[in-house]
């Protein structure tokens, strides 16, 4: 027990290590490193406890292997810190504890993301005392740049701002305004799934087509009936994509 006591503080502070040495590795399981991380404080704190003694002399420096030791603690303390700076800059992940999953973006979305190749700038036209929508829109988009650092926004009050109302067009508020490269677009609300589309429109220079064929009893796009595929084509021109229909020869 003597030596487990003894050793408890190195212990400590190799567990911290590998806790953020699995974190550089295993990026995908952040519930590993939390438990490695986790274990490792706690063994630091009962090694702490167990050498309160000899740390309470190595600090006041009564003994003069009190210097070694001093050196070795901070070496190690240097140590962790370059390392959690290290990995900081190269790693970081965010944790979305809201069961609602607030700050969780729609993998779909994530997706089209890591698509964009150029700038792209958002223009929110919120009103400065509609303070819920401008950080409801705000929290949203720092969640699009948390996975795309070439998105920019800013916010303009339309009751401040009539020039630039004026110019984008601006009919409704809670509008954004999209834009990149030579392709501009316009959202009115706040939907994750209505930005994205956006997004997919103005990242791309070009509107994608989808045709769907008839002629041949298939499901007709326009048929809001149960079985009809209106559902189908709401969601595509959601995306941005835009969708025809095209009659197949028939012999």
């Amino acid at each position: 027990m003597e030596g487990v006591r003894k050793h408890s503080l190195l212990a400590g502070v190799v567990l911290l290590v590998a806790g953020f040495v699995t974190f550089e590795f295993l990026p995908e399981r952040p519930e590993i490193h939390l438990a490695v991380l986790g274990l490792g404080g706690v063994v630091l704190a009962l090694g702490l406890f167990w050498n309160r003694a000899a740390v309470v002399e190595l600090v006041r420096g009564r003994a003069v292997r009190s210097a070694a030791a001093a050196a070795g603690y901070s070496a190690a303390v240097l140590a962790i810190w370059v390392l959690v700076n290290w990995l900081g800059t190269r790693h970081h992940h965010r944790f979305d504890f809201t069961e609602e999953g607030v700050f969780t973006l729609d993998a779909r979305t994530v997706a089209e993301l890591q698509r964009i190749d150029r700038p792209l700038e958002v223009i929110a036209f919120v009103a400065d005392a509609d303070e819920a929508s401008r950080q409801r829109i705000r929290d949203l988009l720092e969640e699009y740049r948390y996975h795309q650092d070439r998105i920019t926004y800013r916010f303009v009050d339309p009751f401040k701002n009539p020039g630039e109302v004026e110019q984008h067009q601006v009919t409704e508020a809670n509008t954004l305004i999209l834009r990149s490269g030579d392709q501009t677009t316009k959202v009115v609300g706040l939907e994750e799934e209505k930005i994205t589309g956006a997004i997919n429109k103005v990242r791309v220079d070009r509107k994608k087509t989808v045709y769907f064929t008839r002629g041949h009893g298939e499901r007709e796009i326009d048929d809001f009936q149960p079985r009809g595929t209106s559902n189908v084509r709401d969601a595509l021109t959601g995306l941005q994509y835009e969708v025809k229909s095209v009659q197949l020869a028939q012999e």
